[in-house]
């Protein structure tokens, strides 16, 4: 890949841009607070400038001299769609009901609105920073990690997840045909030894992109590779689990880009577009089906005739995401105090694993437990979520203001990652940046705990296997 060198004037003028753009922000919140603007003006203003916003965050990012099929914008789309999906239907008249369905008042949602459009717009400022500090390439003398030697840890890997894999996927499956989507959510978590095969398995997916990204010439590698992240795909979709589908298949659609052959910026947009349209309704409206209806083409194609329009109906559910820093902002700081850090050290806990307690710290302190127990008990009796949000985490610890420190340096620390995979093109690193992306893009919708695991035990132990694999000359093939 050809790497483009920084124009720094151009990229300070981007800085002070987004600064005024943070400050304009400021402003608005302050005007809503003193009552000089009302609550409905504010939604207005908000959803028109979210959308703005994200336009100047592709012109600006690519202006920058940056790729768009990066690390940084798949995530910064991620929390767009899922934190602020709904406002762009609500500005062609397209949310029947309103947005959120009405509930919240309209002071929450502006205030939700605006905590959004900073949040974004800090990290973006966080990302642009990021671009006019220098990105360090790996030294020409350091050793040589051969492509056999990738694919040797990558087979290691596979064969210790296999088996847990099966277990788990066998135990799901059973799950979801007898009681839908929501009986994995019933189900007992286990502790200590039995806890063991759900963490082995999840290897498997990390394997697939370390072996893709040591394929080299090796054809059979790479269609190995492809068939496991293609089936792991297929197996989270029939659970249920969509949006774990879509970011292995992002990223997986990124490594393809980086790492075999690079893809016309068009291909990956119309890939993820056509399966959010054509196939994430459709396992949506299903997955609480159980038996044979979840394998009956009829019912399938029943379930999507009986969708107005898959596109605002699937932008509609991901955005509606945008309920936790909506409810957070309802109970916080009023009936429950600001958290000052304490849910990102819990976070940090989580990678401790359950080996003695009942319900493992970092869930009983989980923000996203604490919000559906409080905003919807009847939901948190049955088992049910709201999932939560990195912009709700970062309010819920520091408040407007101070969320934004968190989200400036999310925002320059995926920056920088995308800068150094644009001059670090050592394809079994790029494996590993393809392994943290699918938690990271998943943050967009969570909480810190669920990502810390995803990158320090799923990348980390890869990591120091392909780094410590004996450098001698390798001749299996």
């Amino acid at each position: 890949m050809r790497y483009h060198s920084l124009d720094k004037p151009r990229a300070i003028l981007l800085i002070l841009t987004q600064t005024g753009i943070v400050a304009a922000i400021l402003i608005a919140r302050a005007l809503l607070n003193q009552g000089i603007c009302d609550p409905e003006t504010i939604v207005r203003l908000s959803c028109v400038s979210l959308l703005l916003h994200s336009l100047w965050m592709l012109c600006s990012w690519k202006k920058i001299g940056n790729e768009l099929f990066s690390p940084y914008m798949l995530f910064a789309t991620s929390v767009f769609v899922f934190n602020a999906g709904q406002t762009c239907l609500e500005i062609v008249g397209l949310n029947r009901n309103g947005l959120l369905g009405g509930q919240v008042s309209e002071s929450i949602l502006a205030q939700t609105l605006l905590l959004v459009l900073y949040a974004l717009s800090v990290m973006h400022l966080g990302a642009l920073i990021a671009m006019t500090t220098k990105a360090h390439s790996e030294p020409r003398t350091m050793s040589h990690i051969p492509d056999v030697a990738v694919r040797r840890a990558a087979v290691v890997l596979f064969i210790v997840a296999l088996i847990p894999s099966l277990v788990v996927a066998e135990r799901a499956v059973s799950l979801v045909e007898n009681g839908g989507y929501s009986a994995l959510y019933q189900a007992e978590s286990g502790i200590g030894v039995s806890a063991a095969p759900a963490v082995l398995s999840g290897f498997l997916m990390p394997s697939g992109f370390l072996l893709l990204a040591g394929s080299g010439r090796n054809r059979w590698s790479r269609v190995f590779a492809c068939v496991l992240i293609g089936s792991y795909i297929l197996l989270q979709m029939f659970l249920g689990f969509r949006g774990v589908a879509v970011v292995v298949l992002a990223a997986f659609l990124w490594l393809w880009h980086r790492a075999i052959r690079r893809l016309p910026t068009l291909v990956p947009v119309l890939v993820l577009a056509a399966v959010a349209v054509l196939v994430l309704p459709l396992v949506g409206i299903t997955r609480n089906s159980a038996g044979s209806d979840r394998i009956s083409l009829t019912a399938w194609e029943n379930a999507y005739a009986s969708i107005d329009n898959p596109a605002v109906a699937i932008l509609s559910e991901m955005g509606g995401s945008m309920i936790a820093p909506a409810y957070t902002i309802r109970f916080v700081p009023t009936d429950h105090a600001y958290e000052l850090g304490s849910s990102y050290a819990y976070g940090v806990l989580s990678l401790i694993p359950n080996l003695f307690w009942p319900v493992h710290p970092a869930a009983e302190h989980s923000p996203s437990k604490w919000l559906v127990e409080k905003a919807e008990p009847a939901t948190a009796r049955a088992g049910g979520g709201l999932g939560y949000s990195v912009i709700a985490e970062a309010y819920l610890n520091f408040g407007f203001l101070g969320a934004g420190v968190p989200m400036v340096l999310l925002g320059w620390g995926i920056g920088r990652l995308s800068r150094w995979t644009d001059v670090n093109y050592k394809v079994w690193k790029l494996g590993l940046v393809a392994i943290v992306l699918v938690p990271l893009l998943m943050y967009a919708r969570a909480e810190a705990g669920n990502v810390l695991r995803g990158v320090v035990w799923y990348a980390g132990i890869p990591y120091f296997m392909v780094r410590l694999w004996p450098k001698r000359p390798l001749h299996w093939h």
